[in-house]
């Protein structure tokens, strides 16, 4: 719209500071009618902040765990960000160059997240044998033998998020079900009831 428009052109300008970055993220926020692979994002809000700020100045973040949720979900969109930035160098620096230049260099090249891949990095091991060790810890696959979506007796792997996708495949149904039997759950629509009007006749 033209006030985002307006505000868009305002954030260009500060391009001339150059203690200012952008962290560019959750894109199916401002997607409105432009779905996965966010072409007019590219084209009208990437390419001019690339532009102007250069690569060494944009970072990109994912806005896990809600990107998991979305068309792409993580890897997807980690992966269309990485070709919108069509120079090695430029790719290097928004997906974690330019965080790492501006907050510091992550010791030992190990991610610092709490996840099994990060910490099967800080103990030299690969994902699979960490997970092998630590079965139930984030980010190892979970098998459960519960039938899900129709593929009776097919064990599955379940993400481990508490977010409504995860829980609903250890359940073994849908998220649609699964926000049936619990409809407060975050992640879950919100159900109103209409407003009623009441005639009091005072």
């Amino acid at each position: 719209d033209q006030k985002g428009d307006e505000n868009f052109e305002d954030l260009l300008s500060l391009s001339r500071h150059a203690n200012v970055y952008i962290k560019i993220s959750a894109l199916f926020r401002i997607a409105n009618e432009d779905p996965f692979p966010y072409e007019d994002i590219r084209k009208n809000r990437f390419l001019p902040l690339l532009e102007k700020f250069g690569a060494s100045r944009l970072m990109f973040g994912t806005d896990f765990p809600f990107v998991i949720e979305k068309e792409g979900g993580y890897t997807g969109t980690v992966d269309l960000i990485g070709s919108w930035a069509t120079d090695g160098g430029d790719r290097k620096a928004l997906l974690g160059g330019t965080a790492e230049n501006l907050f510091g260099e992550w010791g030992d090249g190990c991610c610092i997240a709490m996840t099994a891949s990060c910490n099967a990095c800080k103990v030299g091991r690969s994902k699979d044998e960490y997970c092998a060790k630590f079965p139930s810890y984030f980010g190892c696959p979970v098998v459960t033998e519960l039938a899900t979506l129709g593929n009776e007796g097919t064990a599955v792997s379940c993400c481990r998020a508490m977010i409504v996708s995860c829980l609903a495949c250890k359940e073994g149904i849908t998220k649609d079900e699964y926000c049936a039997k619990f409809p407060s759950f975050f992640g879950c629509p919100v159900v109103t009831e209409p407003a009623r009007v009441i005639d009091s006749h005072l």
